[in-house]
């Protein structure tokens, strides 16, 4: 097996968004300090880490900084349900027509990668049973490096259409550089315009969100804009 270097692991854990803290690195069993997209800070081996991807702080608790009761679609009104997929945190955002009324995150519990796709499903039927869309609104995957976590959403897209498809919701798939495109997405890499995305939605709304929420208010503000036009629903096809 070809030797861990200290740079390579950096790198490994950059694209997941986490960060390593510790300086030194002796083998796969050597405890490091690592710290997670939402701020986390545990002790792990990278042996442990490259099994499970997960933060053990994130899987105790539910970020839900803002959560209203589902409200009773108002007669005319077109709901969108927009979800940042992921198998571990997935931002979601309900717009009623153009009109940002919901948002938060469901982080799935700590299991195995199909029982985890399992529990995003379930959750998904609740939400959807809850908050009664029009529209669901999914961000399409894109090419990873890490080859297994583009197999992993790729499941989960799959299982999450069908699911959809079965409630008989109409719903798109939006590729990421178009929501960024339109909603003026800026910056050279994933965490710059993950961290343009929450100023921006920051600045439209006037709250603050999670680097999860702030992707899916913008998939939402996408797709609120542009497939609903005066309550009435734009057949792209025919245009």
């Amino acid at each position: 097996m070809a030797r861990n270097y200290y740079e390579n692991i950096v790198v490994e854990l950059s694209e997941l968004e986490w960060k390593l803290h510790s300086k030194s690195y002796k083998n796969l069993n050597t405890l490091m300090s690592m710290e997670c997209p939402n701020g986390h800070i545990i002790e792990e081996t990278l042996k442990k880490w490259r099994n499970k991807q997960h933060c053990p702080v994130c899987a105790e608790q539910n970020y839900l900084i803002f959560q209203v009761k589902p409200t009773i679609r108002k007669a005319g009104v077109k709901r969108v349900l927009a979800l940042d997929d992921s198998t571990t945190t997935t931002g979601w955002a309900i717009f009623d027509d153009k009109d940002l009324i919901a948002y938060g995150e469901y982080n799935a519990p700590s299991l195995e990668l199909i029982d985890r796709i399992m529990t995003v499903e379930d959750w998904l039927i609740s939400m959807i049973n809850n908050w009664n869309p029009n529209i669901i609104a999914l961000e399409d995957i894109q090419m990873q490096k890490n080859v297994q976590l583009f197999k992993a959403l790729a499941k989960l897209q799959g299982v999450l259409e069908i699911c959809i498809k079965r409630k008989k919701i109409q719903y798109y798939i939006v590729h990421s550089q178009t929501w960024k495109a339109y909603c003026k997405i800026i910056g050279k890499n994933r965490t710059d315009q993950k961290k343009s995305a929450q100023l921006i939605v920051s600045k439209l709304y006037k709250i603050k969100v999670s680097k999860d929420e702030s992707d899916a208010i913008c998939i939402g503000k996408y797709v609120a804009e542009k497939f609903i036009k005066n309550n009435t629903m734009i057949n792209f096809s025919q245009l």
